[in-house]
């Protein structure tokens, strides 16, 4: 066998797309065949708690890196858990309560949003509990919390969505709803 190269643009738009090209060969006189590496589960297939091998760590696994980090940050109320992911795509976000109703924020006015958010509830519990794979990769949770100055106890759904920005995943929406 002999290795055959793909032309440049070919590998570029397969990198951009997030698709890991193991190998390309050919067979003797058979023309050459186009061989993907070892079949990689959907990125939301597994848990965030099982960890990855340097093989699955591929541009296709991450997303759930990210939600993992969204999910922790949220339980903790951290918000540099979730900023670390706001690239220079605009995030929309939107509260039913405790923040903006909706908007299209920039990653520091996204900080300061989620810094006031985080400020003025108690989160009693966030979990994933729903994932999406695709172009842009979604997760949505059920989170319980409370005001800071109230007793009561709101329940709601948060979606949020990834997209991809240079080589990495980037949070481009944060919507939470009521039930």
């Amino acid at each position: 066998m002999r290795a055959v190269l793909a032309s440049p643009v070919v590998v570029l738009l397969l990198c951009l797309c997030g698709i890991l090209v193991v190998s390309v060969c050919s067979q003797a006189g058979s023309g050459g065949t186009l061989s993907w590496g070892p079949s990689i589960p959907g990125p939301l297939s597994r848990s965030a708690s099982e960890g990855t091998s340097s093989e699955e760590d591929t541009a296709a696994s991450r997303p759930l890196a990210v939600f993992s980090d969204v999910e922790e940050g949220w339980r903790r109320e951290e918000v540099s858990l979730l900023s670390q992911h706001f690239g220079d795509t605009p995030i929309l976000i939107s509260f039913s309560r405790g923040g903006p109703r909706g908007g299209t924020f920039s990653s520091m006015q996204a900080e300061y949003a989620l810094r006031d958010h985080f400020h003025y509830t108690v989160g009693e519990s966030f979990e994933f509990v729903e994932y999406q794979d695709g172009e842009e990769p979604l997760a949505i949770a059920v989170r319980s919390y409370r005001f800071t100055e109230e007793d009561v106890l709101y329940h709601d759904h948060v979606q949020v969505v990834l997209t991809r920005e240079d080589d990495e995943w980037v949070i481009s929406e944060i919507r939470a709803a009521e039930d």
